[in-house]
């Protein structure tokens, strides 16, 4: 039996099962939300709930983890699939 994957989110620093976290990754120096949690490169999880994006976002916890910016269209991604 495999065992269930734990990711650590970004905001609280607190481990959660992976399914549960949105993945955002460093692609062609801008950061992309990877729904399907499968693309290649440098990656960080959030916690998928509104007020852990807006704390990463004025943060800038982003820029410290990816060293990018997050766009506002990817922003809105995320937004949209909360």
């Amino acid at each position: 039996m495999k065992q269930p994957a734990y990711r650590m989110d970004i905001v609280t620093r607190k481990s959660f099962l992976k399914e549960s976290l949105f993945r955002f990754v460093l692609s062609n120096d801008r950061i992309v939300l990877d729904v399907d949690q499968c693309l290649p490169g440098r990656g960080c999880y959030l916690k998928k709930d509104l007020e852990s994006l807006e704390k990463a976002i004025s943060k800038k916890l982003f820029q410290r983890h990816l060293h990018a910016s997050l766009s506002e269209e990817e922003s809105d991604k995320a937004r949209a699939l909360l």
